[in-house]
């Protein structure tokens, strides 16, 4: 389970073939983000910055993030 501060959203898209995670942060503070994916079992790690949004890409056979935007 993520815990986050309540100013910052991580939310899971399942898609076909991937599973897109979307984050956006109204905190003022930067947000150390550490997961695991329950559905691959890929780990993303990152620092999202204040008041900002990322995007990661998480591939399902490949197991591993294959895009990112924003960190």
């Amino acid at each position: 389970m993520l815990t986050v501060p309540a100013g910052v959203l991580v939310y899971p898209i399942a898609l076909e073939d991937s599973v897109l995670y979307m984050m956006a942060s109204e905190d003022a503070n930067t947000t150390s983000i550490d997961l695991r994916d329950n559905l691959t079992g890929a780990r993303l790690t990152l620092e999202l910055p204040a008041e900002h949004a990322a995007l990661a890409l998480i591939g399902k056979r490949e197991k591993t993030v294959i895009a990112k935007y924003g960190f």
